[in-house]
């Protein structure tokens, strides 16, 4: 494992704003911070981290959190407009979604894809098989040995996964070698400041900018081939209400007014959703010309190159 100063090295060697925090990424360090007192560290075990990442609390945040519902709808548009042979009768596309958390992007893709679901946690499978249909296949497997045969996968899907490894090219190779020719990856990164620890705190040895994340698909023999839409003033509004309501939602649960979701209380829901709903109308989506001039956009689709 690398150390802090080698990982913090690596997030520092690049002129972007990775290397200038903010008074944001201050504020979320600590809270971070907080959130994780008395959760496993990553230096506790990677198998014992890893497995205690999702919680059964995770499902609803993967359901109701405007941002998950965002990044799904986000998904699952890109994958709709890719060049899928869908109407070949002995072909069905095949999407292999790699560190599929809970699954909620692969329940919320149409069951005309074969779909099969990769984690290294056993907990991530068994809560993503309750949130997802009978005909998704899951499977336990490492990001650098996928149970997948070569050239067969259409699309990998790769959401907020290769910053938690220490060998990201070697992913990135596996993620080539299982997707057919011209066949595609959607991949998001964080692009935010990284601290160093951020290692033992939520598992990442790194963060990204454009520039760093496509050489590393262009060493893996992927070509960028689209942007995706990253939100990122809807992450800042949304954080401070949000973290506002999960306080009052902690609060009420140790005052013995106890329940399992901060979005399914009376008030706090409502007044959850009500924001949500605000932020999202004051907020619009961009076009693809925009994202390509964003170059902190690090959500986007990458091609197979065809040798």
């Amino acid at each position: 494992m690398r150390t802090y100063k080698k990982a913090l090295l690596l997030s520092a060697t690049s002129n972007s704003p990775l290397c200038r925090p903010t008074l944001h990424d201050h504020i979320q360090r600590l809270i971070l911070r907080l959130s994780k007192l008395h959760k496993p560290a990553l230096n506790d075990g990677c198998g014992l981290f890893y497995e205690s990442f999702f919680e059964e609390k995770s499902l609803d945040d993967a359901t109701y959190d405007l941002r998950m519902r965002l990044r799904r709808d986000v998904v699952s548009k890109a994958i709709e407009k890719l060049p899928l042979d869908r109407d070949c009768i002995d072909h069905q596309p095949l999407i292999v979604d790699v560190g599929c958390g809970v699954g909620d992007v692969l329940s919320s893709l149409p069951q005309e894809y074969l779909r099969v679901g990769i984690s290294y946690s056993s907990n991530d499978l068994l809560l993503a098989k309750t949130n997802c249909d009978a005909k998704v296949q899951f499977v336990k497997s490492s990001a650098l040995d996928l149970a997948v045969q070569s050239n067969t996968a259409d699309v990998v899907i790769l959401l907020e996964v290769l910053e938690h490894l220490e060998n990201e090219q070697a992913a990135l190779t596996e993620v080539a070698r299982v997707l057919r020719p011209q066949g595609f990856l959607v991949i998001s990164v964080p692009n935010s400041y990284y601290f160093p620890d951020y290692l033992t705190l939520i598992g990442h040895f790194r963060h990204y900018t454009r520039t760093t994340l496509s050489r590393s698909l262009v060493d893996a023999g992927l070509t960028v081939v689209n942007y995706l839409e990253q939100w990122p003033r809807i992450q800042i509004l949304h954080y401070y209400p949000y973290i506002l309501l999960a306080a009052l939602h902690r609060l009420l649960n140790s005052c013995q007014l106890e329940h399992k979701s901060l979005y399914r209380r009376a008030v706090l829901g409502r007044a959850y959703f009500s924001v949500s709903h605000l932020i999202q109308r004051r907020v619009c989506s961009r076009t693809q010309a925009e994202l390509a001039e964003d170059e902190r956009t690090t959500f986007l689709v990458a091609q197979k190159h065809v040798e």
